[in-house]
């Protein structure tokens, strides 16, 4: 049984969707599937993120019969319920993304290495710095497992040049050279730094544009991107703002693919991310990544497409009982590696023959889904 979010532009939905359209594709496993509440007052229900046939699949999904016990019960929401359920075994999945957990993160009282003796569920992380976090606060390292996130071949490829110029035609991309970066546009996505790198290219590389994907229905993004070009020198915002291009309406996977199927190179200095998603979509779509060095990222970077930032580890004590520990991307390093991959054309081009391929070989949410079932049934 899986209880979690569906149809909202949250990561913590998509996740959940697409590794339940995977897990239903098994043989022998009986899926059944409990929404949990909406975090936010304001969240409602999205039609037509995915396609049609895999929507009507989701919803096909019986819920939980109270004649049956299931085997496993995996929870995907938050905040993080780590109780031990009805099941034979539980599992709840959760992100640590600044290497701590506050109790404001769970949904009992307690703290995490309390809650953790007094249950047996194993929780499951996506990266293995996210895994610090958990053990840091106080989680057993054996009842943490890492199962990284996938992306599904089908929506996340690459276009062929035909394909690729009239959409960016479509998009008016066209005579730009377009870096890509989609998030909530919080202050962990390294905005700030996109953007001073941005004003410095301007005047050597007037064609570059800064295309921000952001989710206005949900976080407020836009607003979050005027209070962050605020803190800029009144330059660098004139420089700027004329050459960003800002989403936020909540777009289909497939109208999020095509973002990355037009852009020229993906770009996120982030300082703190429990796995970074949009970075793996992006690769998987043949673009050459810019990302911080350190971090979540480092789990599934290719050792050549990716381009890592130079960064620092900092901490920062919140309370007496917290400690919050992020990365500080170098803004020098981050724009230089910017300006190689606007120089590159080969090595974009080889990006684009190369990436796709080896995502789709080890990150699928099939291959997750795979991972997933040796976690819940082991020996099995």
């Amino acid at each position: 049984m899986v209880e979690g979010w569906r149809f909202v532009p949250h990561s913590y939905a998509v996740v959940n969707q697409f590794q339940l359209l995977a897990l239903r594709q098994v043989p022998g496993i009986d899926l059944t599937h409990r929404d949990l509440p909406f975090y936010g007052p304001h969240w409602r229900p999205v039609a037509g993120l995915l396609p049609e046939a895999s929507e009507a699949a989701l919803r096909k999904i019986p819920g939980p019969s109270l004649r049956q016990t299931a085997q496993v019960t995996y929870r995907i929401g938050y905040p993080y319920d780590l109780s031990t359920s009805r099941a034979e075994r539980t599992f709840a999945f959760g992100t640590s993304e600044l290497l701590s957990v506050t109790e404001a993160m769970l949904a009992k009282p307690g703290t995490l290495a309390r809650q953790m003796a007094e249950s047996e569920t194993v929780i499951i992380t996506p990266s293995r710095w996210s895994k610090e976090g958990f053990v840091r606060g106080g989680a057993p390292a054996d009842r943490v497992v890492v199962v990284p996130h996938g992306v599904d071949p089908a929506i996340y490829h690459p276009l062929d040049e035909t394909g690729r110029s009239a959409l960016r035609q479509k998009l008016g991309w066209d005579p730009y050279f377009i870096f890509l970066s989609v998030g909530t546009m919080k202050g962990n996505k390294g905005l700030r730094l996109m953007l001073k790198a941005l004003a410095a290219l301007a005047d050597r590389y007037p064609q570059v544009r800064l295309v921000l994907k952001g989710g206005d229905a949900m976080y407020d993004s836009s607003r979050l991107v005027t209070e962050m070009a605020e803190t800029l020198t009144e330059r660098e915002k004139q420089t700027v703002l004329d050459r960003i291009f800002y989403l936020g309406e909540p777009l289909s996977f497939s109208a999020m693919a095509q973002l990355f199927q037009a852009a020229d190179a993906y770009v996120s200095p982030y300082l703190a991310e429990g796995f970074n998603l949009p970075v793996l979509e992006a690769a998987a779509c043949g673009l050459p990544v810019i990302c911080t060095r350190g971090g979540a990222t480092d789990d599934f970077a290719h050792p050549r497409y990716f381009l890592g930032i130079d960064s620092r580890l900092q901490k920062k004590c919140v309370s007496e009982t917290e400690t919050n520990f992020f990365l500080v991307p170098d803004l020098d390093h981050l724009t230089a590696q910017m300006v190689r991959i606007i120089q590159a054309d080969d090595f974009r081009r080889q990006a684009r023959q190369m990436l796709p391929g080896w995502v789709h070989g080890r990150f699928s949410w099939t291959t997750v889904a795979r991972q997933l079932l040796d976690v819940f049934f082991p020996g099995s």
